[in-house]
């Protein structure tokens, strides 16, 4: 499953509004291969093939049914369109990523598939993509998601009265254990949509229902229809708690039998569809304590920049480190050394920290590092570190760790509906002509498949 957080996250951005589309009347004539025009910028057939490629082997090697090329195509499509606008508004806004950056996301990316980044690139190799394809693949989702975090996430509000009526919510279900493989599908709504479009896509998703019962299987259907961001895995949202689940699915999949079909389930984003993949587990169990260790850490923090290579900050970190070592307090090189504004005037003080909320390199040196020795240079997708590890403790984290995981529940959904609207907003502001009439997403009344 590696690309599954990679190469299919560009294909994440689908959108519903239609009607600010420009298609061509006639068959298309390709100026250099260029099938569609997005605000300034420009779709080719060769991006088109190689996204294709791609998607259609992620979906093959996860064992799914795919639906013709041409349905790929334009789900692929809308994909590219979405992320020609994110990286339009990105650079707008001087919102880019360094090379130190996409190495560090690599290589978390390689830690969480248990692989060394020369491994994953052989895998990736193997499936035909380029290690240069590969990254530049990477440097773009990390723009985009910075972009997607920028627009949507200052926008989301979670209230602690909130977090109560989930937690409430959840300690009344007998089955807090059992994981349920869920698909859906996702009818979505146009910004601002009227009494009219509620009709049409209701009936739509009453027209995708129908073709399921009539044979068509639901990842083809997912993979033809839907407008979720999983369109392309088949709509699987994996195995999951019902804790974990959108709180619209929860009672209906709390009794749903394998292979059911439940639908259309209106919602903010649209109109959805969900069937059972599979269940397992099962029973009810009291909450356990749960503990966690902290660390507390002292750093320092230097980044690379045009005018400071990666190699010269590794240079002058292992100079530091040396002198830290020969007996200058680190806090004293902390402050006139770390770029980490929160806290060189603290002399690098962290505090006490979980490295679970941190990101995966600097936790996994903070939790390996012997006490009371300075541990580094490393690079992170942050810049270079020198920490020392002062002490660690255990706390009992049991309260705050639940209220946290349902904020967390909360907050991805609210996100997902947030980031719908915000995708739908800037592409209906956008020019797209898309040249080759085969491309166009179906009409609502469509029959294919």
């Amino acid at each position: 499953m590696i690309l599954r957080n990679t190469f299919l996250g560009i294909f994440a951005l689908l959108a519903s509004t239609m009607d600010h589309y420009i298609f061509a009347d006639t068959a298309p004539t390709p100026f250099n291969g260029i099938i569609a025009i997005v605000n300034s910028d420009v779709i080719t057939s060769d991006e088109l093939s190689t996204a294709t490629t791609q998607a259609m082997g992620q979906a093959q090697a996860q064992g799914l049914t795919l639906p013709s090329t041409i349905v790929i195509e334009r789900q692929v499509l809308q994909g590219l369109i979405m992320q020609k606008i994110a990286l339009q508004l990105a650079k707008l806004n001087n919102i880019q990523e360094s090379d130190a950056q996409v190495s560090a996301a690599i290589q978390n990316i390689s830690a969480q598939n248990h692989l060394t980044p020369d491994q994953l690139y052989a895998k990736l190799a193997a499936q035909g993509v380029t290690q240069a394809a590969y990254q530049k693949t990477i440097r773009t989702q990390l723009i985009v998601q910075q972009l997607e975090q920028q627009a949507v996430a200052g926008a989301i509000i979670i209230t602690p009265s909130q977090i109560d009526n989930y937690l409430a919510t959840q300690a009344r279900l007998n089955n807090a254990t059992t994981e349920y493989d869920v698909a859906h599908i996702l009818i979505a709504l146009p910004q601002n949509p009227s009494a009219d479009d509620y009709v049409i896509l209701k009936d739509k998703a009453k027209m995708v229902i129908q073709k399921m019962k009539s044979g068509l299987a639901f990842s083809q259907a997912a993979m033809t229809y839907s407008n979720a961001q999983d369109a392309l895995t088949g709509g699987d949202l994996g195995y999951q708690t019902l804790s974990q689940l959108p709180t619209i699915f929860v009672q209906p999949v709390s009794t749903m039998k394998i292979g059911e079909i439940v639908g259309p389930i209106v919602s903010d984003s649209g109109y959805n569809i969900i069937t059972l993949l599979g269940k397992k587990g099962g029973g009810q169990t009291d909450t356990a304590t749960h503990y966690i260790t902290e660390f507390h850490v002292e750093a320092i923090l230097m980044k690379s920049s045009p005018i400071m290579t990666d190699e010269a900050v590794q240079g002058q970190m292992q100079r530091l480190k040396t002198a830290i070592e020969n007996g200058v307090p680190f806090a004293k090189v902390a402050e006139a050394n770390s770029q980490d504004y929160f806290t060189n005037k603290t002399g690098g003080d962290m505090g006490w920290v979980n490295p679970a909320k941190l990101e995966p390199v600097l936790a996994s040196h903070i939790a390996n590092a012997p006490l009371n020795a300075v541990n580094g240079p490393f690079q992170t997708e942050k810049g270079w570190y020198l920490i020392e590890v002062l002490a660690q403790r255990q706390i009992n984290d049991t309260d705050a760790y639940e209220r946290q995981r349902a904020q967390q529940a909360l907050f991805m959904e609210k996100a997902n509906e947030a980031l719908l609207a915000w995708q739908a907003q800037i592409k209906g502001a956008s020019y797209i002509n898309i040249l080759d009439p085969n491309l166009a997403p179906p009409s609502d009344d469509t029959s294919s498949s």
